[in-house]
């Protein structure tokens, strides 16, 4: 009986989302377990419960990107996920890049039809822009930035 490699069969996205579900994993670990540590970097108060949340749901969805790789959405929501709740915690910055990066995979997505990314893309950038609002506690010259 031949030894099938099962390493050779992976897609390039499985691979990241290996990554992704190791990084994630630490992440939620630290944002559970060293959160008096973390106290003074945002202003948001209920940054206790949304940090470690969002990264373990998006732990959780990084399982799902791995077990089905042909399935992009589950990609573009943990893009967007991130992305939107990076922003609300203080970090647009980290919050711009990763929505900047679920924007160039809908674009680079050749399955999508260009009528479709011509309404999703123009309405992803409008409604992440109302999110970026919640980024004005931080400061204005932050929002705009970020915009």
């Amino acid at each position: 009986m031949q030894k099938k490699n099962f390493l050779k069969k992976l897609q390039p996205i499985q691979y990241l989302s290996v990554g992704g579900f190791f990084f994630l994993l630490i992440a939620s670990l630290c944002s559970i377990f060293m959160q008096e540590e973390w106290s003074g970097t945002t202003l948001i108060p209920y940054y206790q419960i949304v940090i470690p949340a969002t990264n373990i749901i998006s732990t959780i969805f990084c399982v799902f990107i791995f077990i089905f790789p042909e399935k992009h959405f589950f990609l573009y929501f943990v893009l967007l996920f991130q992305a939107v709740f990076t922003s609300l915690t203080g970090y647009e910055s980290l919050g711009v890049f990763l929505f900047s990066l679920c924007i160039t995979l809908i674009v680079l997505n050749v399955s999508l039809p260009l009528k479709k990314q011509k309404f999703i893309i123009p309405l992803l950038y409008l409604m992440f822009t109302f999110t970026l609002l919640g980024s004005i506690p931080y400061g204005k010259e932050r929002f705009f930035m970020a915009v």
